[in-house]
């Protein structure tokens, strides 16, 4: 930003000009559609030390995958420090941990996209021993249950990752239209991508031509 003029004057009267500082934007990105309350305390007892303490030049967001809580890019850490406080977890439908039958979207996957017998006759135990204490009334009914939680759970999952490569590709176009250094951190406790690989790989790969660092995060083991 500066001209060929201002560098000769200022070579002139003997000053030095400034070095001008390329600005350094950093995007926490959580996932608080498939994080647990555990997941988010450690992921934000992870960032909090960052985001008080930040350099000259640079400038930090807040944002989830739901949308919600978001804070755009800042260098005050009291802001900061508040997105942080408003995470929590944030899912969408459908059955999971703690719920009866207790399975998640692999499973389901094997027993609605691969008609796997073995996943759906584990699933099966599950329902009767959640529901039925171990004594169901009949075989017929453990499957319309369980052919109905996967149904409920496929769903479930479909919204979610549409919201989430929404998400991904929302966060990606609006950091790669940005100037100077921009890095992506995502946390995530992991999910389970499927048929989705091919569209979540496009977008990071946008991300990589525009320049930006995308850096990932198991909160699971922070």
């Amino acid at each position: 930003g500066v001209t060929a003029a201002q560098t000769s004057d200022a070579a002139d009267s003997g000053h030095v000009l400034p070095a001008v500082r390329a600005e350094h934007r950093i995007l926490f990105l959580f996932d608080d559609i498939n994080a647990t309350p555990n997941d988010l305390v450690g992921a934000r007892k992870a960032v909090e030390p960052r985001v008080s303490s930040l350099k000259p030049g640079e400038t930090v967001a807040i944002m989830t995958l739901s949308g919600q809580g978001n804070q755009d890019f800042t260098s005050d850490s009291q802001k900061l420090r508040a997105a942080l406080d408003m995470l929590k977890p944030r899912p969408i439908g459908g059955p999971g941990l703690g719920e009866c039958p207790p399975f998640d979207y692999y499973i389901a996957t094997l027993i609605d996209t691969y008609h796997d017998g073995q996943a759906l006759q584990i699933v099966m135990q599950e329902v009767n021993a959640c529901a039925f204490g171990g004594d169901a009334p009949s075989k017929a009914m453990l499957q319309t249950l369980t052919y109905s939680a996967v149904s409920q759970m496929m769903q479930a999952a479909g919204a979610r990752w549409r919201l989430t490569l929404q998400s991904i590709d929302d966060v990606v176009r609006r950091v790669s239209a940005l100037q100077g250094q921009r890095t992506i951190v995502f946390l995530s406790p992991g999910m389970y991508v499927g048929e989705q690989q091919a569209a979540l790989t496009d977008y990071l790969d946008r991300a990589i031509r525009a320049g930006v660092v995308i850096n990932t995060l198991d909160i699971r083991g922070l």
